[in-house]
C-alpha cells in the first residue's frame, strides 16, 4: 500500500521525476516483493497449475521452487547488475505492526478462498451428471465446466498467498544464481531504512512503494506501474520542493493512511502536509506531538507507525499463513475436470461411431 496519496500530490507539485537509465545504476537496493510480487504470484501459479496437471499424484515442489528462482532471475536480470553491491531485500515473517494491512489482506483472502469452495461445488455438480447427459446438453454443459474452470483458476491464484516458505525457497534459489541477498527480520523497507542509519544518505532504493520515502534513504527509484521503467526521486529535492524540512515530511508519512495506521478523518497527505508545517519544534516525536494536539487527537493513535518509522522497531509474528491448503483442493479439481473431460470425448467418440 505505500503512504496514500504521495505520487499523484508529486505528480500535482511537478516534482521532477527523470527517467533513469537501469543500465548505468550501481550500488542499489532492491525491495523483490514491491517490484515483482504479481510476478511471482503469477509465474509460480502457472509453474503450479502445469505441474498438477502433468504430475497430479506426485507434484515435485522443489522443481516448481526451482524454476521460479530462475525465471525471477531471468527478470532481475534484465533490469538490475548482478554485482555484489546490489542487493536483493526479501520479506520476512509478518509483524505485529502491519496488523492494520494483514487484517485487510486476510478479508480479501477470505472472500476468494469461498469463491474457490463455490466454484468447485458448482464443477462437482456438473461432472456427477455426466453419465446421465447426451448430445448438444453434454456440449452445453462441457463448456460450462471450462468456463467455471476458468474462473476457479483465477480465483485460486488470487487465494494464493506468498508464504513464509515460498520467500525462504527464492532467496535461497536467488542466492545460488549468484545474487547478494539480504534475508530481511520484517519488512523489507524497515530493513532498508536500518541499511540508511549505518549509513546516512547513501542508500539508492528500487521499490514501487512511496512508503520507502520516509526511511531516510537518499534517492527512490521507482518502477512505474505496468512497465520496466524507472523514474528517480530524489529525497532532498522533494522535500525542498514541497517546503518542508525532513522530521517535518517523515510526520507526514506516519500520520497519512498507511500499513501501519489510519489517518485522521477527513485528512489526506496534501491536508496532513499543511497542518506540518505550522509545527516548529524540531523533533520528529515533538512535531508529531505538535500535529495532534492541533488535530485534537492522542499520538498513541499511531503508535504502531512511530515504531516502524521513526525507531525501525518490529515485532515478528508466526505465520500461519500458506497456500498449501487450497493447493491440494485445487490439485483435486485438476484431476476431476481432466478425467472429465476425457470421459466426454470419449463419449462423444463412442456416439460419432454409432452402434
Amino acid at each position: 500500500m505505500g503512504v496514500e496519496g504521495v505520487f499523484p500530490h508529486l505528480e500535482e507539485q511537478k516534482v521532477l521525476t527523470p527517467r533513469v537509465d537501469m543500465a548505468n545504476i550501481r550500488g542499489v537496493h532492491v525491495d523483490v516483493l514491491s517490484l515483482y510480487h504479481s510476478y511471482i504470484k503469477s509465474t509460480h501459479k502457472r509453474l503450479t497449475y502445469d505441474a498438477f496437471r502433468q504430475e497430479p499424484n506426485s507434484v515435485q515442489h522443489a522443481a516448481i521452487n526451482s524454476q521460479m528462482a530462475q525465471c525471477l532471475h531471468n527478470k532481475l536480470s534484465k533490469t538490475f547488475t548482478q554485482t555484489h553491491d546490489t542487493v536483493l531485500h526479501l520479506d520476512g515473517p509478518s509483524t505485529s505492526q502491519k496488523a492494520r494491512a494483514r487484517g485487510a489482506r486476510r478479508s480479501r483472502r477470505a472472500k476468494d478462498l469461498q469463491d474457490v469452495r463455490d466454484l468447485s461445488e458448482k464443477i462437482l455438480m456438473i461432472v456427477a451428471t455426466a453419465n446421465t447427459t447426451s448430445g448438444s446438453k453434454r456440449r452445453t454443459q462441457r463448456r460450462k465446466l471450462l468456463r467455471l474452470n476458468q474462473k476457479l483458476k483465477e480465483r485460486w491464484g488470487m487465494a494464493r498467498t506468498i508464504d513464509t516458505g515460498m520467500k525462504a525457497d527464492q532467496a535461497a534459489g536467488l542466492e545460488e544464481l549468484g545474487w547478494e541477498m539480504c534475508r530481511c527480520q520484517g519488512e523489507a523497507d524497515v530493513c532498508i531504512g536500518r541499511r540508511e542509519n549505518k549509513l546516512a544518505g547513501q542508500v539508492v532504493v528500487a521499490s514501487c512503494d512511496s512508503d520507502m520515502l520516509f526511511h531516510g534513504v537518499k534517492e527512490l527509484l521507482r518502477k512505474e506501474p505496468g512497465a520496466d521503467v524507472y523514474t528517480s526521486y530524489s529525497v532532498a529535492d522533494v522535500i525542498q520542493m514541497l517546503q518542508v524540512n525532513e522530521a517535518q515530511w517523515v510526520v507526514a508519512g506516519v500520520v497519512t493512511n498507511n500499513d501501519y495506521t489510519g489517518q485522521i478523518r477527513g485528512q489526506s497527505f496534501k491536508k496532513n502536509l499543511a497542518v506540518l508545517r505550522e509545527c516548529d519544534a524540531v523533533d520528529k516525536q515533538d512535531i508529531l506531538h505538535q500535529y495532534c494536539a492541533k488535530m485534537g487527537v492522542s499520538s498513541t493513535r499511531f503508535d504502531s507507525a512511530t515504531d516502524v518509522v521513526f525507531k525501525r522497531l518490529e515485532t515478528t509474528e508466526t505465520d500461519s499463513t500458506s497456500s498449501d491448503g487450497v493447493d491440494g483442493d485445487m490439485k483435486e479439481m485438476v484431476n476431476v475436470v481432466t478425467k472429465y473431460v476425457k470421459q466426454t470425448r470419449t463419449n462423444k467418440a463412442h456416439e460419432a461411431s454409432g452402434p
